[in-house]
C-alpha cells in the first residue's frame, strides 16, 4: 500500500518512545539510587539480548525477501500483549504519585524544566546527544548504501551491525553496576563523549564503510547501555514533578525534536553543498556535550547530597 512503509516507521517510533519512557518514569519513581545501580544495567541487558534477534533478519531477508521478513514482528507483539496482561494483573507494588501533579503537563512541564538548574542543561544535552547519534546513523546508512547496492544483502549487513552493537551493549549493561561503582556516574557521563569523539576523528581520518560501521556501533552501544543507565540514575534524586513532568518533556518531546532537527540539518547541508562536513559538525556537538556533562555532574553531586540528607 502506498505510504505503508512510512506509516509503519512512524508508528514504531511513537510506540517505542512512549512505552520506554513510561517504563523509565515508573522505575525512577520506585527505585533508590543503590537499587538502580544494581538493576538498571540488567534491565537494559534484557533489551539488548532481544536485539540479538537481528542475526535472524539477514537469513530471513535472503530466504523470503525483506518485506516478508517484517512478519517476524507479529509474534513479538503478540508476546508483548500476553506479558503486559500478565504483569498488569500481578504487580503488587504500586508507585505513589501526588494527586496535585497527576494531570499537569504541557506548559506546566516546561515551567518545571525552566525552574530547574539541573534539568535545563539536561535538556540541551539530550538534544545534542540525539542529534549527534541521528547524524551518525544517517552517515552510516549513506556508506552502507554505497558499499552494498543489493537490498537483501544490505538488510543482512544491517542485521549483523545491530547484532554486534547489541552484544557489546549487553556486556556493558550486565557490568553496569560494577562499572558505575568503579568509575562513578560522572566518569561515565563525561567519558562516553570522549570515546565517541575519538571514533569520529578515526572516521574523519579514514572515511570508509568499516569506520562508519565502527562509529555507529560505538554510538549505539554506549547510548543503549551506560549512558542510558547513568542518565536515568540522574533523575532519581529529583523532586516528583522534575522526574515525571520534566523528564517526560525532555525524554519524549525534546528527544523527537532533536531527531527531526538532525534530518532537517542534513537537508540544509545538502542544499548548500556542505554534506561532506556533517561529521565535523558532529564533532563540534560532542565538544559541547562534554561541557554540558561536566556541568550536570557537578549539579548532580550537590543534588544527591541533599537527597541523602532527606532520606
Amino acid at each position: 500500500m502506498p505510504g505503508s512503509v512510512y506509516t509503519l516507521y512512524v508508528w514504531r517510533e511513537v510506540y517505542m518512545v512512549l512505552l520506554i519512557e513510561m517504563f523509565w518514569s515508573l522505575a525512577d519513581s520506585l527505585f533508590s539510587l543503590k537499587a538502580a545501580r544494581k538493576s538498571y544495567g540488567f534491565v537494559l541487558a534484557i533489551s539488548s539480548l532481544g536485539g540479538l534477534s537481528n542475526l535472524l533478519v539477514g537469513p530471513m531477508a535472503q530466504s523470503y525477501g525483506t518485506p516478508l521478513a517484517l512478519l517476524g514482528v507479529v509474534p513479538c507483539l503478540l508476546a508483548c500483549v500476553g506479558l503486559t496482561y500478565y504483569f498488569a494483573n500481578t504487580l503488587e507494588i504500586q508507585p505513589v504519585f501526588p494527586k496535585k501533579h497527576a494531570k499537569a503537563f504541557g506548559s506546566e512541564s516546561l515551567g518545571v524544566v525552566w525552574k530547574s538548574k539541573y534539568l535545563v542543561p539536561m535538556l540541551f544535552l539530550i538534544a545534542i546527544v540525539q542529534i549527534s547519534i541521528s547524524l551518525i546513523d544517517i552517515q552510516f546508512n549513506t556508506y552502507l548504501e554505497q558499499a552494498y547496492t543489493e537490498l537483501d544483502l544490505r538488510t543482512l549487513m544491517i542485521g549483523r551491525v545491530h547484532a554486534i552493537d547489541n552484544t557489546i551493549a549487553a556486556v556493558l549493561q550486565l557490568s553496569a553496576g560494577f562499572i558505575i561503582k568503579m568509575v562513578g556516574i560522572g566518569g561515565i557521563f563525561v567519558g562516553i563523549p570522549l570515546i565517541l569523539g575519538t571514533a569520529i576523528l578515526s572516521f574523519l581520518t579514514a572515511p570508509t564503510f568499516l569506520s562508519a560501521a565502527l562509529l555507529k556501533i560505538v554510538s549505539k552501544t554506549f547510548d543503549y547501555s551506560l549512558l542510558r543507565a547513568s542518565k536515568e540514575m540522574l533523575y532519581i534524586p529529583l523532586s516528583h514533578p522534575e522526574k515525571t513532568q520534566g523528564k517526560a518533556l525532555i525524554d519524549i518531546l525534546i528527544y523527537r525534536i532533536a531527531k527531526s532537527s538532525a534530518a532537517l540539518l542534513i537537508l540544509f547541508l545538502a542544499a548548500i553543498s556542505y554534506s561532506a562536513y556533517i561529521m565535523n559538525f558532529v564533532l563540534s556537538l560532542v565538544l559541547i556535550w562534554i561541557l554540558l556533562a561536566v556541568m550536570i555532574v557537578k549539579r548532580y553531586k550537590s543534588v544527591v547530597s541533599f537527597y541523602h540528607d532527606r532520606i
